[in-house]
């Protein structure tokens, strides 16, 4: 799992393929990422145990809720790019994010003037 190594200060960007039939990360995956030093997890898909999600410092956006446990991903790519809701996340590339929405750009790219 990507959130068992050191963030660094990164967002994970998860593409679940927008399934919210599934939890991808629960309160104790985050927790995790938390002690790992990850700063944020975006999601194509679902969380479970928001209340304990969202009382840890960890940005955390997602497609929705459930309460059905999810599985192990085997299949997982790290360093692609992935593209879902509009938006192109690319290695390397900032992520910023706010209530309603999620952008991903180049540092400079993003800054308002």
């Amino acid at each position: 799992q990507m959130l068992e190594t050191p963030g660094a200060g990164r967002v994970l960007v998860v593409q679940a393929g927008g399934s919210t039939k599934i939890g991808v990360m629960g309160d104790r995956l985050a927790g995790l990422a938390v002690q790992n030093g990850w700063r944020g997890v975006v999601i194509n898909g679902a969380i479970r145990d928001s209340a304990g999600i969202i009382a840890l410092p960890l940005g955390v956006k997602a497609l929705g809720t459930t309460a059905r446990r999810g599985w192990s991903l085997a299949d997982t790519t790290k360093g692609q790019n992935v593209m879902f809701g509009g938006v192109t996340f690319i290695p390397g590339n900032w992520v910023y994010a706010d209530q309603d929405s999620v952008l991903s750009g180049p540092s400079h790219s993003l800054i308002h003037k």
